[in-house]
């Protein structure tokens, strides 16, 4: 991939003509994002297909459920670094106003970015925006975890039955221990693509939660659950004969939590239910590769 470097012509500065090709460069951004974005394929993260593997078709699912959180919030923060050193120089016509926008483009392409860019629409419309975007991801992490799910169930099934056909004496111990070793090479190649999923559900994960707290700062925890408290037995009574009936305590006003809270509640949990899911399933792949007992 090429790198380019933005210099003004005869070293004559911010001219017309150099503000025409630079208001040109920022509309060109998102395409340079794209085309970096582009740089890797599913062939070469995931190999070709060469017909050993039975859960290719779930390898496939899970691989391209991790495009998605590749894409917005990294487009973002290469939009936010590159615009805002073109739209700094653009604005102030000078290479310090460029690097001010550059800086300023970091910050916003750093945690934090996605909320400020949202709000450029006004509070109101970001915190709307902010609600329909969790509301995607969680949609998201449901299907990232139902095709992790589905490949890890392929994975140990071929395991389980490898270990039934050996306990049967079907198949000798080296090719018991063969093909276990095959499965779990196979298996930490899944590994490499939860990998690189988990890592950027991460950072995203942690941009809806810097979201989530410009929207509610003071979000209450939720109500304690009642606690039951059984009833008196008639010695208790007699010994203890209350002269009026005492009047039950108000019950504390719980306050309905903002949707974008609920909605953060529940991607953090798919997000640390994903991660847990692979921490076990590495567990596993571990035991596989050491073969049969």
């Amino acid at each position: 991939m090429t790198d380019f470097v933005i210099q003004p012509s005869g070293g004559a500065g911010w001219g017309g003509g150099w503000r025409r090709r630079a208001i040109s460069m920022v509309a060109s951004v998102s395409l340079v994002t794209a085309s970096l974005t582009g740089c890797t394929t599913q062939q070469s993260r995931i190999g070709t297909d060469d017909g050993t593997d039975s859960c290719r078709t779930y390898v496939v699912a899970l691989d391209s459920t991790g495009n998605y959180y590749a894409e917005d919030m990294i487009q973002g923060a290469m939009i936010g670094a590159v615009g805002g050193a073109l739209m700094g120089g653009l604005l102030s016509g000078s290479w310090k106003g460029a690097a001010v926008g550059a800086a300023a483009g970091a910050v916003a392409g750093a945690i934090g970015g996605y909320w400020q860019n949202r709000m450029q629409q006004g509070r109101d419309q970001a915190i709307l925006s902010v609600v329909s975007d969790m509301r995607h991801e969680n949609e998201q992490l449901d299907k990232t975890n139902g095709a992790f799910q589905q490949l890890s169930d392929c994975r140990h099934r071929e395991a389980a039955q490898i270990k039934a056909q050996y306990a049967a004496k079907a198949i000798s111990r080296e090719e018991a221990q063969s093909r276990l070793r095959h499965l779990a090479s196979l298996a930490r190649k899944d590994l490499e693509i939860l990998n690189t999923i988990t890592a950027n559900s991460n950072k995203r994960v942690s941009e809806y939660q810097y979201a989530a707290a410009q929207i509610d700062p003071s979000l209450p925890p939720p109500a304690p659950e009642p606690v039951y408290q059984p009833p008196a037995t008639p010695e208790a009574t007699r010994a203890v004969t209350p002269r009026h009936t005492p009047t039950a305590a108000p019950k504390p006003r719980v306050t309905q939590r903002p949707e974008s809270s609920q909605q953060f509640a529940s991607l953090q949990a798919k997000n640390t239910s994903l991660n847990a899911g692979k921490a076990s399933y590495a567990q596993d792949v571990g035991g596989w590769e050491n073969g049969v007992t």
